[in-house]
Formats: C-alpha cells, sequence, structure tokens
C-alpha cells in the first residue's frame, strides 16, 4: 500500500511538473528593439500578464547598458547604488520565480532617467 501511495504520489508531482513548465512563457524585453534608449517599457509591458515561471530576456550592447534589479525607491528616483541584482551579459534571463512587483534600471549615468526602467506584476 506504501509503494503505490509512493508511486502515485511521484506521478502526481510530474505531472505538476509539466504542466508549470509548459505554461511558461519567455517575454523578450523592448521585443526587437530590446532594452535601450528609446522604447516605453510601460507601455511594452501594459498589456502583458507575468507569472511565476516566466522569464525575462534582456538584450543590449553589454558595453553600453545593464540590468539592475532594484525595489521600489530605487525605481522611483532612478538610484542604481544597491541593487537587488545586477546582470550585464548583454542577454540576460531573469526568472520570474515570486508573485510581486518587479522594478529594473539600467544603471548607466541618465540611462534610467532617459527611460531604461521597467515595472512589472508577477500574479
Amino acid at each position: 500500500m506504501a509503494l503505490q501511495n509512493n508511486a502515485e504520489l511521484l506521478i502526481f508531482i510530474a505531472i505538476t511538473f509539466c504542466a508549470v513548465s509548459v505554461s511558461a512563457k519567455e517575454f523578450v524585453v523592448g521585443d526587437a528593439k530590446g532594452w535601450t534608449i528609446g522604447p516605453c517599457y510601460k507601455t511594452w509591458a501594459k498589456d502583458k500578464e507575468f507569472s511565476i515561471g516566466d522569464v525575462l530576456t534582456f538584450n543590449y550592447k553589454k558595453e553600453f547598458h545593464d540590468v539592475l534589479r532594484v525595489n521600489k525607491e530605487s525605481f522611483d528616483s532612478c538610484n542604481p547604488t544597491s541593487p537587488i541584482s545586477t546582470n550585464n551579459s548583454g542577454e540576460d534571463l531573469i526568472n520570474l520565480m515570486e508573485p510581486g512587483e518587479y522594478y529594473f534600471i539600467c544603471g548607466k549615468p541618465n540611462h534610467c532617467q532617459d527611460g531604461m526602467k521597467l515595472s512589472i506584476h508577477v500574479a
């Protein structure tokens, strides 16, 4: 009986894992324009629904930009001094693993003020 229960549990876990993996989406921030000065990222994110397991891909020229995850205060003030995380590969994948608000800015001088900032809500 215990073996049967363990087998049922493993099957349930496998099915649940597959369902979560299949439903995850990848969002390329800024679409073809990528992460750069110019696009309005508020408009880009407006009609999108972000969920746990989704991935944000930031594409940019690493010589000119980076991606900092920051708190709301740093986002609002464009303050790059205390990021939660720093990415600078030019092709950064950010896994959305928890529900809540996520805030991203470019930490290069004046880039955030020039519009390189993104806030999203993960359901």
